[in-house]
């Protein structure tokens, strides 16, 4: 019979030595299961912060470049600024208005602020958020030129270039080559001078004809309020129009900016006078302008304040809001943006957020000489 040799040292692991091995790798798992999660969320608040500063320095650059050639070419306006209705203003622009005036012609009284070339609301004094707008948040208006071929457009004073044919209509009586740079739909900037004094106002065509650029009251922008007040005394001041009373007037395509930040934390950059291309209807084309371009997401602070130039100019001061009297010594306009991350990155489930200060000088003559 064979011999079969004793094997040894093949017993292998207890159940004690099972045990500790496995606990040993748990433990080693969970540790690096903590590592990894950690640092996922920092990679995840690294990336979602450099999105959140990417969006406030995209802010600032667009708001930045529109500052740099605010009231480009519209120093001829001078003192007097631009006649708006208040309803457009408080709905649109700001509910600080600093110079609100009353137009009284026929019985009829009718409010408007006299706007500057770049203005702003203060949150901090605002009642309540006008509709579509974040709460807590400011609103920037600014103003420039628009060049564009053929303008401006000169149209004559005198008995036939401006005609009524109901009360809530006002034609301008021009030559067809004049008449074809137009399109309704589009918003212009009508100013005339009488007694030494630049008038202005903004008004939105609500139709164009062979020789005749049509404005009526009601359009979708709330420029031409009923019985066309502020166009008609630019044009006529106290006359009819179809007198000889009536003025020259000038008419420029210029662009009226504004910057806000609606209540899903979008930071917008809203058009008017742009000219109208394509086959756009003109409800579109006004509902497209009124509701601006997305600049930035997640923007949840928007401040503007004002640089002055002390009175007797041996001082500097910011300010929140500027008043009529401080508008001459505006020297810079401070923007400040926060944006925070999409998702609540921090502990205690908050959000992330990139904060950015920037001030832009006041760089062109004609937005001194206009505010």
């Amino acid at each position: 019979m064979k011999s079969h040799a004793k094997r040894h040292g093949q017993a292998g692991f207890s159940l004690i030595e099972l045990t500790v091995t496995m606990g040993v790798m748990v433990a080693v798992m969970g540790v690096t299961a903590g590592l990894m999660a950690d640092a996922l969320r920092t990679s995840t608040i690294t990336s979602e912060t450099t999105e959140a500063q990417q969006q406030v320095r995209a802010s600032h650059e667009y708001i930045n470049r529109d500052l740099l050639v605010a009231g480009d070419g519209l120093g001829s306006i001078g003192s007097s600024k631009i006649r708006l209705p208040t309803n457009f203003v408080d709905g649109a622009i700001t509910s600080n208005a600093n110079d609100v005036r009353v137009l009284a012609r026929g019985g009829v009284n009718t409010p408007y602020a006299a706007l500057p070339l770049v203005t702003a609301d203060d949150a901090q004094t605002r009642t309540g958020a006008a509709p579509g707008l974040l709460a807590g948040t400011d609103r920037l208006t600014l103003m420039t030129n628009l060049p564009d071929v053929g303008f401006p457009v000169s149209v004559p004073s005198g008995v036939g270039s401006y005609t009524r044919p109901d009360a809530n209509t006002l034609i301008f009586n021009v030559p067809g080559a004049t008449s074809a740079l137009f399109r309704s739909g589009e918003v212009v900037l009508v100013s005339s001078t009488a007694s030494g004094s630049t008038v202005s106002t903004l008004a939105a065509v609500t139709a164009v004809g062979a020789g005749q650029i049509r404005f009526a009251g009601g359009d979708p922008y709330g420029l031409n309020t009923p019985n066309l007040p502020l166009l008609t005394d630019v044009v006529c001041g106290a006359g009819t129009p179809g007198s000889a009373a009536c003025n020259s007037v000038t008419v420029q395509r210029v662009l009226l900016i504004t910057y806000f930040v609606d209540q899903n934390g979008l930071l917008r950059r809203r058009v008017l006078g742009k000219p109208r291309r394509g086959a756009i209807s003109d409800a579109a084309f006004a509902a497209a302008a009124m509701a601006g371009d997305v600049v930035a997401e997640h923007i949840e602070e928007f401040e503007v304040r004002y640089g002055l130039i002390a009175a007797d100019r041996t001082g500097w001061e910011i300010v929140d809001r500027m008043t009529a009297d401080q508008e001459p010594r505006v020297r810079q306009v401070e923007i400040m943006l926060t944006a925070e991350t999409p998702h609540a990155v921090l502990k205690g489930g908050r959000h992330a957020e990139a904060t950015s200060v920037v001030r832009t000088s006041v760089r062109t003559m004609e937005y001194r000489n206009a505010l």
